[in-house]
């Protein structure tokens, strides 16, 4: 008996977030580090690890390696009702692969 395996694989490898966009909600006034949301993006490689960007409003967010999403100060509704946050994720291919969402 001989068994035989097969490994379907693209020609590209790639990266790709679980959701096109993603909605979180914080309240104003929360403290320094309060956790947003988080986001998360995936690799067609079982051996690649996947990091992530902040590509916007860095100075008011940051992000993990985990795709967690943090308000670095309390957030002021009158000063900024709403934040459009894009973020990108690397995949540690080489070259590397990457992916963006809002």
């Amino acid at each position: 008996e001989v068994l035989i395996y097969f490994k379907i694989a693209s020609l590209t490898e790639s990266v790709a977030f679980e959701n096109s966009s993603y909605n979180f909600i914080i309240k104003e006034n929360e403290p320094e580090a309060t956790i947003v949301g988080k986001v998360k993006a995936v690799t067609s490689s079982p051996l690649a690890t996947v990091s992530y960007n902040m590509k916007s409003h860095g100075d008011v967010f940051s992000i993990d390696n985990e795709g967690t999403i943090k308000a670095l100060t309390p957030l002021d509704k009158e000063k900024e009702g709403w934040y459009f946050l894009t973020v990108e994720a690397v995949d540690s291919i080489t070259p590397p692969n990457t992916a963006e969402t809002t």
